[in-house]
């Protein structure tokens, strides 16, 4: 069992129709037959009943359902994980904010916009509290943000 055949068993079940399903996951409609038909021998039983009108989840499918969901939550937890213990290990601080932020003030020569309401402040190019410092005075200058200790130390 892959983790792919569990997203596309999710997709299939919320949106009961394959044609749907595959183009939301962007796949080809026979990718999504191919991959749960082999889920289905794997776990020894039918997990949809189709019809010309879309596919019906059985009782297994059900029961099935919301583990398969935490198995997909668990994974998407443990990818964050990582991802945190990267930036940790890199020395990146990151710094979200709403949209209208980030188009009002200027921070090119402080860190870089990657585009999805974050900065990324590499720790490497000056000492950190001086990269820290230099980024909650310009922070502090646009008005938008409110620095405590903790904040800082977290």
């Amino acid at each position: 069992m892959e983790l792919r055949q569990i997203e596309f068993f999710l997709q299939l079940y919320k949106d009961r129709n394959i044609t749907v399903a595959s183009q939301n996951l962007y796949i080809s409609q026979q990718g999504m037959s191919k991959s749960i038909a082999n889920l289905e021998k794997e776990v020894g039983f039918p997990l949809f009943k189709r019809s010309v009108s879309g596919v019906k989840p059985t009782a297994e499918a059900g029961e099935l359902y919301s583990y398969f969901r935490t198995v997909m939550k668990s994974y998407a937890g443990l990818q964050k994980k990582v991802n945190d213990i990267e930036m940790r290990k890199n020395g990146v601080l990151s710094i979200v904010w709403p949209e209208f932020f980030a188009l009002s003030c200027e921070k090119e020569e402080y860190a870089t916009f990657s585009g999805q309401n974050r900065i990324s402040l590499p720790s490497q190019s000056t000492a950190p509290e001086e990269s820290l410092a230099s980024l909650q005075e310009r922070l502090f200058a646009c008005g938008k943000f409110l620095f405590t200790k903790e904040t800082l130390d977290k």
